[in-house]
């Protein structure tokens, strides 16, 4: 399996990227990416990568990560 956040842990950037797509389409995620065009998805693929790269960032400055954020495995 491609390994689409890079670092092993598929299933929070799977729960990320649903987000982004839910929030990009106003539908819950299985419902709306059929709405994605190729591009749109690739977008969201980047923008769901953006996010756990500064959820990491700021975990790893001991900042609390709050609001819609998914916390992520093996960081306290």
């Amino acid at each position: 399996m491609y390994d689409l956040a890079d670092d092993g842990s598929n299933h929070e950037f799977r729960v990320v990227l649903d987000q982004v797509i839910s929030e990009q389409t106003g539908m819950p995620c299985d419902e709306g990416v059929d709405l994605l065009s190729d591009e749109q998805f690739m977008d969201a693929l980047e923008k769901a990568k953006a996010r756990i790269k500064k959820k990491k960032e700021k975990a790893a400055r001991g900042e609390a990560v709050y609001d819609k954020e998914v916390p992520l495995a093996g960081v306290s």
